[in-house]
């Protein structure tokens, strides 16, 4: 039995030697014009190798001719088939010849999404392939890169408010679609979140948006369209009394905030003390806002991020728009220089009231014995010039402008005699308060589409903040009775901060295949801080100069500036894992370079989507952030008299760490239901010390200057915990739309120096907040909304008790004050209505009224609280400030095309 194993394994060893030997035998082939199946018949022959084929195979070969020597049947076969789409494979001593199954190439279809009429690109409009399954959405630009299989292609894009367009082709290359979509009239939604139409149509959004048709439908105070006062509505983001002291999104701080007009930071994005934001929404196209699972290509700033995007400016015919209302005026036009090629806008706007604030105050003073008036304007600017200079190239070229002014002029005549001396006196007195603050923006940005997978947006921007405050009063008396002899002096005040910036900036975006999207990018920035304070009147001395007129000039504070430097660079990855499965993941690297001190802060950056079912979907996230610019405000209601620091030797960056959790639910089409849960931890936050600020004291003889370095000896480093739950519910229907949410959430600061390092909440802890927007579409001409909006009292310290003071010179009662942020103001809340009547339209104008009723049921929301001493009865009294009650207002908006 063993010698017949052996045999048989000797005889197969043979065998498959002798294969090799045929499979290896070396060939000459001569053939020309030879038919297939002839050349294959003698190829067998001549190798002792079998051949098996089908025939049909054999028409995809053709007439043969080829020339080889010393070549293997192999290398032959292999010359032969080239080209034909067939193969083979050795089985046994036989060569097989077959057609594979079809692999089907990938090719990249790119393009733009635009306005049919304006040709401005619309951002975030989705792109989907109804073959293949696969989508995308146009990027800040209106760009998109998609990867599908050849073959037909049943293209759709769609946005918010515009109607879907379909194209069908054959795809066989790299392909560029133009979509050029029409709007559709309906009622804008309230707030646009997702954007795909494909597996991961429902996946929880990474951010609110709204659009320009979210802020025209959502009038607020005065007739004014405000991004701000929509903002309002969105889960976890607070304000203060009527928008003042800016917005404080889950637990953080007004200066948390990083807003961006076209990716350029904006320090002090607000007029009026917080009532009115920065942003003309008639320049605004849509602007994103980031609570949790933060991009990589952003930092800077620990709570939130608002990405303000403006129009371009209609590129294909010109139009002049405008809207006149109780709280102001603003015009815009827009078209091109060259049409289709360049275009250009412009648009500007100001405070109405502020055009009779000074005769109103001028007779209001009068009546009071009085001269003087006082005066209170903002205004601001934006332009915008856009130049395609290819399919695959765009620049543009953008600058803001932004001023408010505040002044109040009081000049006091007395013609009297002194009650001792009985001598006659000529007195006058005067004061001057100004408050003057005013941003500015200018940007360069360059848009290169390398090619099919890869875009590109090399940015060159420049932003500056200054804001100066003058308090001046100045007196004469003079004696007539005495050889006109005369008295005179002065006592000023000054305080000035300012901030200005330079950037440089490339941001990469690629598509390497369907299921990544990557990008990247590496940025500079270089800062100027330049803060000044002080106190002098006509005995003050600088250095060997007395002073005469009351005012310094900035070049005596040259020396305090601070200069700094940051730097970073950052990747991500978008990794759709299967359908309804997506990781994102990135980090960001920033640096800090101030006073000869290096600072380096990784931050890393997770996100996981998971769909089980097309109903519902869950997200988990984790964000690192770091800050590097500090606002320290001795002001509790957003006054902006605040101070721009930088992070320096002895003040360490600010730092948060974030964990999300979000679920959305859609049991219906038009039925979302929206679930978010956060914690977050804050580090090397800073503050002034209880007692420290920059508010001088009165009478001071020499001038006092605070400079660079002096802030950092009055402030305190400390850490903040937030945490909190949203809930949103959104019923969206073609004349109906709704949104009603709540938050409960908690956000507490500790610091040694502060309340005797014991926790306290932050001033805007609101424990519970609720809004309700709704809107109904009636008819073509008439629709009207309702918004209300519920708030816990935020907190305040206030005094608890007093006591009696007999020791004292002249004895009185003083008085000693909780702990800090120990009371709550009453809730806040509000119920406003809104009216709008279309007038009939066509394509070339449209113009349209709005009545808005402010405060419908005149609610006394409290502004902040003071305490008020009684001299003589040595008593103290609260007394409660508030802003706005009922206000009725009227717009008129137009339009020409």
């Amino acid at each position: 039995m063993t010698k017949d194993r052996m045999f048989i394994l000797w005889a197969m060893m043979i065998m498959v030697v002798c294969q090799l030997k045929s499979q290896d035998h070396k060939l000459v082939v001569n053939a020309d014009h030879q038919p297939p199946a002839e050349f294959l018949m003698q190829l067998s022959q001549q190798s002792g190798v079998n051949i098996i084929y089908n025939d049909n195979l054999l028409d995809k070969l053709g007439p043969i001719t080829l020339q080889m020597k010393n070549a293997t049947v192999g290398e032959v076969i292999q010359e032969v088939l080239k080209g034909s789409q067939l193969s083979y494979r050795f089985v046994e001593n036989q060569i097989v010849l077959f057609q594979p199954d079809p692999v089907l190439t990938k090719y990249s279809i790119s393009g733009v999404v635009t306005d049919s009429l304006s040709g401005e690109p619309l951002i975030y409009a989705y792109i989907y392939d109804a073959e293949s399954g696969k989508s995308t959405t146009t990027n800040n630009y209106g760009y998109y890169s998609l990867n599908v299989p050849s073959g037909q292609v049943n293209l759709l894009s769609g946005y918010a408010g515009y109607i879907s367009q379909h194209k069908i082709f054959g795809l066989n290359q790299n392909q560029f679609v133009h979509f050029r979509l029409r709007q559709n009239g309906l009622l804008p939604e309230v707030v646009v979140h997702g954007n795909s139409k494909s597996a991961y149509d429902n996946l929880v959004p990474s951010a609110d948006r709204i659009s320009m048709s979210n802020l025209q439908s959502n009038v607020q105070l005065g007739g004014a369209s405000d991004l701000y006062r929509v903002a309002d509505f969105i889960p976890g983001v607070h304000t203060g009394t009527d928008g003042v002291g800016g917005i404080h999104v889950r637990g953080g701080a007004n200066d948390q905030n990083l807003i961006l007009m076209d990716g350029v930071p904006v320090y002090h994005p607000n007029h009026l003390l917080g009532i009115v934001s920065v942003f003309n929404y008639q320049v605004l196209q849509q602007a994103s806002i980031y609570k949790a699972n933060f991009p990589s290509k952003f930092s800077g700033r620990l709570s939130s991020v608002m990405d303000v995007r403006t129009r371009e400016g209609n590129i294909n015919e010109w139009g002049f728009s405008g809207n006149v209302g109780l709280s102001e005026v603003g015009v815009m036009v827009e078209g091109p220089i060259v049409r289709e090629k360049i275009s250009l806008l412009l648009s500007g706007r100001f405070f109405l009231p502020g055009l009779f604030a000074k005769d109103i105050t001028r007779e209001f003073k009068k009546k009071n014995g009085k001269e003087g008036f006082a005066n209170l304007n903002y205004r601001d600017f934006n332009g915008k010039l856009n130049w395609k200079l290819s399919q695959r190239d765009r620049i543009y070229l953008s600058s803001y402008l932004g001023r408010d002014q505040f002044s109040d002029s009081t000049l006091t005549r007395r013609d009297e005699k002194d009650i001792d001396t009985g001598i006659r006196i000529f007195s006058k007195e005067g004061s001057n308060k100004n408050l003057n603050w005013s941003n500015q923006t200018g940007v360069f940005r360059w848009n290169h589409i390398v090619n099919e997978k890869i875009f590109s947006n090399f940015i060159l921007s420049t932003s500056s903040f200054v804001l100066q405050s003058v308090d001046r009063s100045q007196y004469i008396y003079t004696y007539p009775d005495t050889n006109f002899i005369s008295l005179s002096g002065f006592d000023t005040k000054e305080f000035k901060s300012s901030i200005k910036d330079v950037t440089a900036r490339l941001e990469l975006e690629i598509r390497p295949s369907t299921d990544h999207q990557l990008s990247t990018g590496i940025y500079a920035i270089h800062y100027a801080f330049l803060p000044k304070s002080i106190t002098l009147n006509e005995e003050s001395k600088v250095g060997n100069f007395y002073i005469k007129e009351g005012l310094l000039d900035d070049a005596l504070f040259s020396s305090f500036k601070v200069k700094a430097l940051e730097s970073g660079i950052y990747l991500e990855d978008k990794w759709d894992i299967q359908p309804g499965i997506r990781l994102t993941s990135g980090i960001h690297i920033s640096s800090f370079f101030v006073q000869s001190t290096y600072y380096l802060d990784p931050q890393l950056r997770l996100s996981f989507d998971f769909q089980p079912t097309p109903k519902i979907a869950f997200n988990i996230g984790y964000s690192r952030m770091a800050q590097y610019l500090h606002n320290l405000t001795s002001s509790s209601i957003g006054l902006p008299t605040d101070l721009w620091v930088p992070t320096t030797r002895r003040v360490s960056p600010a730092l948060s760490d974030q964990y999300a959790f979000s679920t959305l639910w859609k049991p219906a089409d038009n039925f979302t239901i929206d679930f978010s849960a956060y914690l977050k931890n804050m580090r090397s936050l800073i503050s002034y010390q209880e007692g420290a600020s920059f508010q001088l004291e009165p009478g001071v003889l020499a001038a006092s200057i605070v400079d660079a370095g002096n802030w950092e000896s009055k402030i305190t480093v400390g850490d903040g915990d937030a945490s909190g739950v949203e809930l949103q519910f959104i019923y969206d229907l073609k004349k109906l739309q709704f949104s009603l949410n709540g938050t409960w959430s908690k956000s507490y600061r500790r610091f040694d120096d502060i309340n005797n390092g014991v926790a306290f909440p932050d001033r805007y802890d609101r424990r519970w907040s609720s809004t309700f927007s709704g809107q109904y579409k009636l008819n073509a001409k008439w629709s009207c909304g309702v918004n209300f909006l519920y708030g816990s009292g935020i907190a305040i310290t206030l005094a608890e008790s007093k006591f009696y003071n007999p020791g004292a010179i002249f004895p009185e009662v003083g008085i000693s004050y909780s702990s800090r942020n120990g009371f709550r103001l009453p809730p806040y809340h509000r119920l406003d209505v809104t009216f709008n009547y279309q007038f009939s339209r066509d394509e070339k104008f449209s113009h349209s009224l709005t009545l808005n009723l402010y405060n419908v049921y005149n609610r006394v929301n409290p502004f902040y609280i003071t305490l008020v001493k009684d001299p003589i009865k040595q008593t103290f009294q609260y007394r409660q400030f508030s802003l706005f009650r009922f206000f009725p207002s009227l717009t008129y908006r137009f339009s020409f095309q």
